[in-house]
């Protein structure tokens, strides 16, 4: 009687096992196609921008992530972390921020390590386009780079990207207590498939 039991329960938590699989299938694939730009561009609309800084100052939340975007349908999966209050050898003085390769569906398909250039802007306001802006080539001898082995690949990116201070007086980058931050994928060809 015992053994007919724990080959129910074996059954049950080996349906169970499917069902979440299935649940992390789905929940990636409505991801991929209801949060995220598809064409290597993100514009990421921070609002409540004082109170985020003061969360940061404080060292309530050290960083904020933005919504996945996307190279292409089939491309790479990347999301920006912004750490309003720097990190590393910005911290304090400095907004840092980072570009985080994730885990995607169609890695198998993707040529790495990465090796295509991101331009980070914090978007001027006035219209006047004086943006703050820097830009990397990735390193391919960086893991950062190299094709995910978890559900993200360490951030790289710049630790002093613009003065702190810069954001907490009247400026032309913070209009209503909101912020701009565009991240561009270089994308020239489509050496980034291998199909």
């Amino acid at each position: 009687q015992l053994t007919a039991f724990e080959s129910q329960l074996q059954s049950v938590q080996n349906q169970l096992t499917s069902k979440d699989t299935l649940i992390n299938c789905l929940s990636e694939r409505i991801d991929h196609l209801e949060k995220g730009s598809t064409d290597g561009t993100l514009i990421w609309k921070i609002g409540n921008f004082k109170d985020l800084r003061r969360q940061a100052v404080s060292e309530q939340t050290r960083s904020i992530s933005s919504p996945l975007f996307y190279t292409d349908k089939t491309g790479y999966k990347l999301s920006v972390r912004l750490y309003l209050n720097g990190d590393s050898i910005g911290k304090g003085t400095h907004v840092s921020i980072f570009l985080v390769i994730m885990r995607g569906m169609y890695d198998a398909l993707l040529v790495w390590p990465f090796k295509h250039q991101i331009l980070f802007e914090l978007l001027d306001q006035s219209g006047s386009r004086k943006h703050i802006k820097d830009s990397f080539t990735p390193d391919p001898s960086n893991s950062s780079f190299h094709r995910p082995t978890s559900d993200s690949n360490k951030a790289t990116g710049f630790p002093m990207f613009c003065p702190a201070k810069l954001l907490d007086g009247p400026n032309d980058y913070v209009k209503d207590d909101v912020i701009f931050i565009r991240t561009a994928v270089s994308l020239e060809d489509d050496s980034n498939k291998n199909y």
